[in-house]
């Protein structure tokens, strides 16, 4: 909203994976083309990434390591076998956070 971009491209709604160059290139596609960024907006977005997107994207990172060591105690506690694990992968249902 603040940089007057109407419909995000995906790059911009799950920024996570960009570093903060990526993160400003995107913004600059996404941005309409009558709008340029000065070079203190684009250095604005990159203390930004640095302040908001790369803490968020060490968190989810360490989230999905703790979410993957708890799946594997579980399945070793019921004791799963590679055939029981391909079973539950096969037929996850599509928001099942470690499919893949």
């Amino acid at each position: 909203h603040e940089w007057g971009i109407e419909r995000p491209p995906g790059a911009l709604l799950n920024p996570f994976s960009l570093d903060a160059d990526g993160f400003t290139a995107e913004l600059r596609r996404a941005l309409p083309r009558a709008r340029r960024l000065s070079a203190g907006e684009l250095d604005a977005a990159a203390r930004e990434h640095a302040a908001s997107v790369a803490p968020m994207a060490l968190r989810l990172a360490q989230g999905r390591r703790q979410e993957r060591r708890l799946a594997t105690l579980v399945e070793q506690a019921y004791g799963l076998t590679e055939a029981d694990r391909a079973l539950i992968l096969r037929t996850a249902p599509p928001r099942m956070p470690l499919v893949g």
